[in-house]
């Protein structure tokens, strides 16, 4: 059910990590002098004064740039780039607004400057199109977990809804879900409802959006969709990194406040303003936040001091930790030895691809012959397994001693050696719990 918010769109757009990318592409040909520094400092802080969102800290802006450039601090640089990277630092050290910046950027400026047509959309689809609208990966890892890693949120329309809700539906069976949110940046509020609408029963008022100087506010809803329902009771978790931001930081915590997720990893950055991109000076851009999302559940946003984890762990071991603990309630409930034999199995498939060792080649080279009927060889730095008469499929390390079938899970390998370090029989351990040794043929 797609939600129909054009006029958060208009005035609440959250910043889109790619967008920024642009900035590295920008041409210095204007060579600065005091008028046009005149012209750009009253510009400044004018809009800090009177369109920041926070009155009060855009007036301290305001005065402490209106300061500096009086002290003519301002007055040697001629340098455009130089001299938006000067004002950023110099507005933030007033107060630290992660949404807010300066930037000399004449691609962007040009791309400011066209009508909002339905060519300047096409190319908007065609862009987000080519990064499957945040969407970046979408997998079933072992014990049945679904996987999903978003790196921004797009603009919401029929085709991104259906690139999310086809993301969601390919993981309705899975035991529990992790969304990947480490790298997770900004987007359009409305691509966060509609990820939020797959775990949460009932309609919910998720954000008011309150905007300086309208009268009007804007409020977000999560609206449930009884299409998509598989996954209402799935165990959710979200993992976060400090670059964790803004729309990211959005979905994560309305569903905290709904006390639907289990957040693994480390404190957010802390970005609930939003920030339009406008004209500043030419081709001077500047990212004004002028408005907040306000929770009417906590009565306030996560604006300054992010969201804390409910399981803290550094980024890096996020993941692995969160499959961990799911693997934990799934051992609380399993009904018999079966389920918990697959389980241990499973387990201990993970543990082993989340922590590979590194085995030298002289050490594998001791595990080459022929075991019964089971061929081990060496190529290309690589072990092979071949049953008589099959294919042959390279092996992967998972322990020092045991090793499983690149793209086959369904037994594992382990080499037993001697005391003197000479491998004489393999132990073929299988996933239905069937034990088959082998010696070397000598």
């Amino acid at each position: 059910m797609t939600i129909q918010l054009k006029t958060i769109r208009l005035f609440f757009v959250f910043q889109i990590i790619f967008v920024l990318s642009l900035s590295s592409q920008t041409n210095t040909s204007l060579i600065l002098n005091q008028k046009i520094v005149k012209e750009i400092i009253d510009t400044l802080t004018f809009k800090l004064e009177h369109n920041y969102v926070l009155p009060d800290k855009g007036t301290e802006m305001s005065a402490f740039i209106n300061k500096k450039y009086k002290d003519g601090l301002y007055n040697k640089i001629t340098n455009p780039s130089i001299l938006a990277d000067i004002l950023t630092k110099d507005v933030l050290s007033v107060h630290n607004d992660e949404h807010f910046f300066i930037e000399y950027n004449p691609n962007l400026s040009l791309e400011l400057s066209l009508p909002r047509d339905s060519v300047y959309w096409a190319k908007q689809l065609k862009l987000d199109r080519s990064k499957n609208h945040g969407f970046k990966k979408i997998e079933v890892l072992n014990g049945n977990i679904g996987y999903v890693d978003i790196s921004y949120f797009a603009y919401l329309n029929p085709e991104s809804e259906k690139v999310a809700d086809a993301s969601f539906q390919t993981l309705s069976n899975c035991k529990a879900i992790i969304i990947d949110l480490r790298y997770g940046m900004g987007g359009q509020p409305e691509m966060v409802a509609c990820i939020a609408k797959h775990f949460i029963k009932e309609r919910k008022h998720m954000f008011e959006l309150t905007l300086r100087n309208r009268e009007k506010n804007y409020n977000l809803y999560c609206e449930p969709d009884s299409n998509y329902t598989g996954l209402y009771e799935t165990p959710l978790y979200i993992l976060t990194s400090y670059k964790t931001f803004s729309a990211a930081e959005m979905l994560t915590y309305f569903l905290k406040t709904e006390k639907r997720v289990t957040i693994v990893g480390e404190q957010t950055r802390g970005g609930a303003h939003n920030a339009p991109k406008s004209f500043l000076y030419k081709d001077f851009i500047i990212a004004l936040p002028h408005g907040k999302a306000y929770s009417r559940t906590t009565k306030t946003n996560w604006e300054g001091v992010g969201i804390s984890s409910d399981i803290k762990t550094t980024a890096d071991k996020a993941l692995e930790v969160a499959e961990i603990k799911i693997f934990e309630s799934y051992f609380k409930i399993a009904k018999d030895s079966v389920e918990i034999n697959n389980l241990k199995w499973q387990l201990e498939l993970l543990k082993a691809k989340n922590n590979q060792p590194q085995i030298d080649s002289l050490k594998l080279k001791k595990r080459i012959g022929t075991y019964s009927y089971t061929d081990i060889s060496f190529s290309g730095n690589h072990l092979y397994y071949e049953r008589v008469g099959r294919t042959k499929f390279p092996l992967v390390s998972m322990t020092e001693n045991k090793m499983r079938l690149l793209g086959n899970d369904s037994f594992i390998v382990e080499f037993v050696s001697n005391s003197k370090g000479d491998v004489k029989e393999i132990i073929t351990y299988y996933e239905d719990g069937r034990i088959e040794q082998l010696s070397r043929n000598e």
